[in-house]
């Protein structure tokens, strides 16, 4: 329900049509707060199994504090294509010392090549 809502949305915008927008935006809002009821009732009736659900969210100073001198997170970004709008592909990287954005010029498959080969 949630994918379909964002999907609404992003078409919605990429169509200029802000009434439709709005709608989108809305229902999104509405099944946002549904979502929070449910987690918070599922954390008091089943602690245990909520914190298995719901990771704690790291700080950039507590990710870069777990790596090696030598290791890189990367987590890649594939925009789709919304409209005028062309897909692209990005890359977030952090390392011990710093972190940063990159788009990429290269495409999805040749991303998965390269990091199948690495694994």
């Amino acid at each position: 329900m949630v994918r379909a809502a964002d999907q609404g949305l992003s078409g919605a915008l990429g169509a200029g049509n802000s009434q439709s927008a709005a709608i989108a935006r809305a229902r999104m809002g509405a099944l946002e707060r549904r979502l929070g009821e449910v987690e918070k009732e599922i954390a008091q009736q089943n602690p245990e199994y909520a914190s298995l659900t719901s990771a704690a969210q790291l700080s950039i100073k507590d990710v870069q504090a777990l790596l090696k001198p030598d290791e890189v997170l990367v987590q890649f970004l594939e925009t789709p294509e919304i409209g005028p709008t062309q897909p692209e592909f990005f890359a977030w990287l952090v390392s011990r010392n710093e972190f940063w954005w990159e788009k990429l010029a290269i495409s999805p498959q040749a991303v998965e090549t390269v990091v199948a080969a690495l694994r």
